[in-house]
């Protein structure tokens, strides 16, 4: 099914299936993989105003597995794109807005973060391990397919790392890259024997900025499924991203985490609570209430739930 306009459902979930890792074209292929007019989506990507470049679709076999791979060849020398310079693409581009900000929301997060691993601001971050115009085109082009699979939200799985050493322009580092590691903090990861680089940064930045993660998949109605391809032949295992596409049932929401924070106070004025409990809510608690206790050596006090 070659899938060019929106789906009549408005409530359609994705669940990205990490188990042998994600990167940008994988997520990009995926989705495609899952009933997208390959025509159409260059069609929206033109809109970027973007040259130099030839970007390629077509089937691969993955440890058995038919895959969607999708190769980006940068044909002419890239400029030096820096954050504003890549911001000033997104912004100038005949996209929709929500495609818009996700991709612009992704690009701060993957330059903070790179930012952050070298100690420098992120406006001197420029992607030297990356071709900039490749990586554009995974990210921008995986919010447009995510627009036009009307995805409303995405879940993903816990993330296979990997494992071995790569090759970066500081010398080799530790699977996974400072930059990986960075991003997916809060993440649930794990990591196989596998001696490949499973997670790149660009998949880690799209993942974490758009997705939530679950411990198991979510309950959906499966109506699409996609499998993107990545670069490595792996023995015994398809490397692959499996994408699930459907609808959500009223339970899945379950899946969210939600923490609970308690703490004593025996020594506080109580006329403080009313303005604690506005600060509470105003920071995005969901509840706030109090717990009446009698502590060691008989002291009244109060457990302080939020």
């Amino acid at each position: 099914m070659q899938r060019s306009s929106k789906s009549s459902d408005p409530n359609r979930v994705a669940y990205f299936d990490c188990f042998s890792g994600i990167s940008g074209d994988m997520c990009l292929a995926a989705l495609i993989d899952c009933g997208i007019s390959f025509q159409e989506f260059e069609k929206r990507l033109r809109a970027l105003n973007l040259s130099g470049y030839k970007i390629e679709c077509f089937k691969v076999k993955k440890a058995g597995i038919s895959a969607t791979k999708v190769d980006v060849q940068v044909e002419d020398a890239e400029p030096l794109r820096r954050l504003s310079d890549v911001l000033g693409v997104i912004e100038k581009a005949g996209l929709p807005k929500s495609v818009k900000e996700r991709s612009i929301a992704i690009f701060k997060r993957l330059f903070d973060a790179e930012a952050k691993v070298h100690g420098i601001n992120p406006e001197e971050v420029h992607l030297h391990e990356l071709s900039a115009l490749d990586c554009i085109i995974d990210i921008v082009g995986t919010m447009i397919c995510l627009e036009m699979l009307d995805i409303e939200r995405v879940f993903a799985s816990p993330v296979n790392l990997g494992t071995g050493v790569v090759s970066t322009e500081h010398g080799f580092m530790p699977v996974p890259a400072p930059a990986t590691v960075e991003l997916l903090k809060g993440w649930p990861v794990y990591s196989t024997d596998v001696a490949k680089e499973l997670v790149t940064p660009t998949g880690a930045a799209i993942l974490s900025t758009v997705a939530t993660p679950v411990a198991t998949m979510p309950r959906i109605t499966i109506e699409e499924t996609g499998y993107g391809a990545g670069g490595y032949e792996l023995p015994g295992q398809a490397n692959v991203l499996r994408v699930f596409i459907g609808g959500k049932e009223e339970s899945l929401y379950v899946q969210e985490r939600i923490v609970h924070l308690e703490t004593n106070i025996d020594d506080m004025n109580p006329q403080i609570y009313d303005y604690l409990f506005e600060r509470l809510f105003t920071e995005g608690a969901l509840d706030v209430y109090l717990t009446q206790v009698i502590m060691k050596k008989g002291r009244p006090a109060a457990v302080l739930n939020v």
